[in-house]
């Protein structure tokens, strides 16, 4: 079963979740295994020091609970960036989720 939820609605500037949000949604919905998507307004899907931070904390939070993080993507205009990609050399292992 996949399960898709809005965490949050930003603004143009920002946006802000918890990471309680996120894991609170995996244990509700038993997911073993979690991807985030957002999109940055402006166009430019390179992430910003706040997205390195969340993608640390995300990943900690999960290895310590044993959930498995399996990417992070950035969304522009007419590109995006992916943190799975980007650690494994630009290929996408995770096939279709």
């Amino acid at each position: 079963v996949r399960v898709y939820s809005v965490l949050s609605i930003g603004t143009s500037h920002e946006t802000i979740f918890s990471p309680e949000d996120v894991f609170k949604h995996l244990y509700i919905t038993e997911s073993k295994s979690f991807a985030l998507v957002h999109n940055h307004p402006k166009g430019d899907p390179s992430p910003s020091p706040e997205d390195a931070q969340a993608m640390a904390v995300l990943s900690n939070k999960a290895k310590h609970l044993e959930v498995e993080f399996l990417d992070f993507i950035i969304v522009g205009t007419d590109s995006y960036w992916s943190m799975s990609e980007d650690q494994d050399s630009g290929d996408y292992t995770l096939g279709s989720l």
